[in-house]
C-alpha cells in the first residue's frame, strides 16, 4: 500500500473519512516511537470499550509464527472486529517468509494485524510484503553524531518535552532542557521518566530550572544499579531483565546485584510499614499520587519524628542498624519520595515474601551448584509478573 514517516501517521488516518482502514500495519525503528505509534493505531481501529473483547497483545521470546498466524486467523466471538498487536517480534528468516506467505494469502476480513520491530532489512521479502499489503511506518531516528543527526534527536526529545509539560501546565528553561539531554543522552524512555520526575519534584512551581535538573537527575551510565532496582520496583520485567544483562556484561557480580536489590526492597518495605501503620488523626498521611511538595509538608515531619522515637527504642535493644530508618542523611528528601511512590506497587505481604525469597537466593548463591544467573532471572520473572 504505502510507506510513511511516523510524523505522517495522523494525517494518514484522516485520509480515510469512511474509516475503511488497512488491515496490516508494520512499524519499525526507535522503541519509544514504535510503542506510541502502535498504541495510536490501535486507538484508531477500535474504541476503548471494544479493547477488552477485540484486542490481543502478543510478545515475548517464546512467541512463534504459529502463535501469530493462529491468533490473527481466528475471529472475535463477541465483536465484529479483532486487532492483534505483535510487539517487538524476533523471528527467523524462515518464519518471516511464512508470515509473508500468510499475509499475501489475505488477512481474514475485519481482522487487523499490527507488527513492531526495532530493525528491518528493507531488502527483505517481508518488508516488501508489508509495504505492498498494508502501511509501513518508519519510526527511525538517526543515531549518528553529525550536526544534522543530533539536531533531529534534539527535536524529537523536544516534542516529548512539549507533550509532557503541556499536560502538567509546566515550562522548562532552555538551559535546563539542554542539561537534561546531556545527563540522559538520547534515550527517550529515560528522558521521559526523568522529565516526569522533575514535574513531581518542582511541585506547584511552574518552571523546571537548571538547578532542579542538577539536583535531581543522575547520569544513567554511572549508576546502572539504580536503574535496575527502579525497573524492578516498577515491575517492568522487560527493562529489569535488559538491565540485569547489562550489569552482568559489565562484570557486576550476582551477589553485588542481590545486595543492591535487597537494600532497595528493605527501604520500600520500611516505607510500606510506615504508611500502613502510621496516621494522624485517623487519616493516612500518604496518599497515592501525592506530589513532592505535599510529601515534604505532610509526610517528612512525621518520618523524622518516627525516626527520633526509633532511636530511643533501638537504644533499649542495644541495636543500631540503619536499615530501620526512613529518613536519609542527604539534604534532599526526593529519594524518600520515590521510595514511597514505589511502595504503591506492592502489598505488605508481597514485600515480606520478596525479602524471604531474596534471603533464600543469597543462601543458594553461596551454597548451591545451580547457575546464579538462572536463579535470579527466575526470581525476577516470578516477582515482576
Amino acid at each position: 500500500m504505502t510507506q510513511i514517516k511516523h510524523t505522517q501517521l495522523e494525517d494518514f488516518f484522516k485520509s480515510f473519512p469512511n474509516k475503511n482502514f488497512p488491515q496490516l500495519y508494520f512499524v519499525w525503528g526507535e522503541k519509544y516511537l514504535t510503542d506510541k505509534k502502535a498504541d495510536f493505531i490501535v486507538s484508531k481501529l477500535i474504541s476503548k470499550e471494544e479493547t477488552e473483547l477485540s484486542y490481543t497483545l502478543l510478545s515475548g521470546e517464546d512467541l512463534t509464527i504459529g502463535d501469530i498466524i493462529e491468533e490473527i486467523s481466528t475471529f472475535s466471538v463477541f465483536m465484529n472486529k479483532k486487532v492483534v498487536f505483535v510487539k517487538d517480534i524476533s523471528l527467523s528468516k524462515e518464519e518471516f517468509k511464512r508470515l509473508s506467505d500468510f499475509i499475501n494469502s489475505g488477512i481474514p476480513e475485519n481482522n487487523f494485524l499490527i507488527i513492531t520491530l526495532l530493525k528491518i532489512d528493507k531488502r527483505s521479502s517481508f518488508f516488501k510484503t508489508a509495504k505492498e499489503n498494508g502501511l509501513a511506518v518508519d519510526c527511525t531516528i538517526p543515531m549518528g553524531l553529525s550536526k544534522r543527526d543530533i539536531g533531529e534527536q534534539t527535536q524529537f526529545l523536544r516534542s516529548i518535552t512539549k507533550q509532557i509539560l503541556q499536560k502538567h501546565q509546566k515550562e522548562i528553561e532552555e538551559k535546563a532542557f539542554i542539561n537534561l539531554i546531556d545527563l540522559t543522552g538520547f534515550d527517550p524512555d529515560t528522558f521521559q521518566d526523568n522529565l516526569e520526575k522533575l514535574v513531581s519534584f518542582i511541585g506547584k512551581q511552574k518552571r523546571i530550572t537548571v538547578q532542579a535538573v542538577t539536583e535531581l537527575v543522575k547520569r544513567t551510565k554511572i549508576d546502572p544499579i539504580f536503574d535496575f532496582t527502579n525497573a524492578f520496583s516498577d515491575k517492568n520485567i522487560k527493562k529489569t531483565l535488559s538491565l540485569l544483562s547489562s550489569l552482568l556484561n559489565s562484570n557486576f557480580h550476582v551477589l553485588q546485584i542481590l545486595k543492591a536489590l535487597t537494600n532497595h526492597v528493605r527501604k520500600i518495605f520500611a516505607a510500606k510499614c510506615f504508611i500502613e501503620n502510621f496516621d494522624v488523626k485517623n487519616q493516612k498521611i500518604w496518599i497515592r499520587g501525592q506530589d513532592f511538595n505535599q510529601f515534604n509538608n505532610i509526610v517528612v515531619p512525621e518520618i523524622k519524628r518516627a525516626d527520633v522515637a526509633l532511636v530511643k527504642e533501638l537504644e533499649s535493644w542495644e541495636e543500631s542498624s540503619s536499615d530501620f530508618f526512613l529518613a536519609s542523611k542527604s539534604k534532599s528528601t526526593y529519594p524518600e519520595y520515590q521510595i514511597f511512590k514505589k511502595s504503591d506497587n506492592f502489598s505488605i505481604t508481597e514485600l515480606e515474601n520478596i525479602l524471604i525469597d531474596l534471603g533464600e537466593l543469597d543462601n543458594k548463591f553461596k551454597s548451591s551448584s545451580q547457575d546464579p544467573q538462572i536463579l535470579i532471572k527466575d526470581f525476577l520473572f516470578r516477582t515482576c509478573n
